[in-house]
C-alpha cells in the first residue's frame, strides 16, 4: 500500500506534528503516541549546518528546546537550526519544555500524566530515525519540507532529503508538502511516485493555476481560507484537499461534509473514540 491509497478512504485524520497534545511535538515520543489514533502523521524537516535533515517545526530552537541554558550557545541567539551541527543539536533536550509549559493544558486537567524526570528528555530526531521508526511500525508520514532557500539551494536541500528516503527505502509511505512551491516540481522530478502537496495560509483567487504549475497531487490550505465552493472546485479538478489545523469536532464535520479528504489536528482522541477523560499517557 502506498500513501496515495489512503485517499480511497473518506474523512482521514492526520496527527499534526505527531500526538503533540500529549507528547513533545516532532519527537519520536509524539510519533509513537500517534500510533493507532490517526491515518497518518505530519512532521517537519529542516537541514542542519552540516546538511543533515532533522525533524523540527520552528526555524529557531528556543521554543521547543533548552538551548537557552547552554552558555556555549548564548551568542548564537536566536538559535536558528541552520547554525547548528547535528552533534550540537543532539546535546539539546526537546522534551522537558512540554511538561514545564503544558501548552495544551492537558497536564493541568489531569489528562496527561507527567513521566518521571529521567524519562522526559527527548532528542531532536533525524529524518532517518523517524523514517526507520515509521517503517518498523507501519506509519504513513506527511513530511513538510520547510523553506530553506535562504541558506541552501533548492536542489541541495531536496537531495539531502531524498538521499535519506532512498537509503531507508520508505518512499511508498510518504507524502511531501511545502509552502515553497519551487520545491514541489523538483520533488516530482526526483521521484514521481511520491505524492506532493502545496501548503497555503493566504487566500488564492484561483488555486487551480498554482496547483497545476507545481505538479502536485494535493492542496493543503489552512482552515481560514477554505469554503465549500473552493473545496468543490479543487476536488472536481482531481486534487485531494487536506486542511490544517482543525481542533473542533463541529468544524471537522463541516469540512468533511464539504468533501475535504483529511484534516490535521492537535487532539487525536477527540476524533477517534471520543475525548478520553483522565487518560494516562506515559512515555
Amino acid at each position: 500500500m502506498r500513501f496515495i491509497d489512503l485517499f480511497k478512504k473518506p474523512n482521514l485524520i492526520a496527527a499534526h506534528r505527531g500526538d503533540r497534545s500529549h507528547f513533545p511535538e516532532n519527537t519520536l515520543a509524539s510519533l509513537r503516541g500517534a500510533i493507532g489514533k490517526c491515518d497518518f502523521v505530519e512532521m517537519d524537516i529542516w537541514l542542519t549546518k552540516d546538511g543533515v535533515p532533522v525533524i523540527l517545526h520552528d526555524e529557531t530552537l528556543g521554543r521547543t528546546s533548552d538551548v537557552e541554558t547552554f552558555e556555549i550557545f548564548r551568542d548564537r541567539a536566536p538559535w536558528r537550526v541552520e547554525d547548528f551541527t547535528l552533534e550540537e543539536l543532539r546535546r539539546l533536550d526537546a522534551g522537558n519544555w512540554f511538561y514545564e509549559k503544558d501548552p495544551f493544558g492537558l497536564i493541568r486537567d489531569g489528562k496527561v500524566v507527567v513521566p518521571p524526570k529521567e524519562d522526559r528528555t527527548q532528542k531532536i530526531p533525524t529524518l532517518e530515525e523517524v523514517l526507520r521508526f515509521s517503517k518498523r511500525h507501519g506509519i504513513f508520514l506527511n513530511l513538510e519540507i520547510k523553506d530553506m532557500h535562504r541558506y541552501i539551494s533548492d536542489e541541495e536541500a531536496l537531495k539531502a532529503v531524498f538521499d535519506v528516503i532512498e537509503k531507508t527505502e520508505t518512499a511508498s509511505m510518504l507524502l511531501l508538502s511545502s509552502f515553497r512551491g519551487n520545491y514541489l516540481p523538483l520533488c516530482k522530478r526526483t521521484n514521481p511516485k511520491i505524492p506532493t502537496a502545496l501548503l497555503r495560509s493566504d487566500p488564492l483567487r484561483n488555486p487551480l493555476d498554482l496547483l497545476k504549475d507545481t505538479y502536485v497531487d494535493c492542496y493543503h490550505p489552512s482552515k481560514e481560507i477554505v469554503d465549500a465552493d473552493s473545496v468543490r472546485k479543487v476536488r472536481n479538478a482531481g486534487y485531494f484537499v487536506d486542511v490544517f489545523v482543525v481542533n473542533d469536532s463541529e468544524e471537522r464535520k463541516k469540512l468533511f461534509d464539504w468533501g475535504v479528504n483529511a484534516i490535521f489536528t492537535d487532539f487525536l482522541p477527540d476524533f477517534r473514540d471520543g475525548f478520553q477523560k483522565n487518560s494516562e499517557i506515559v512515555i
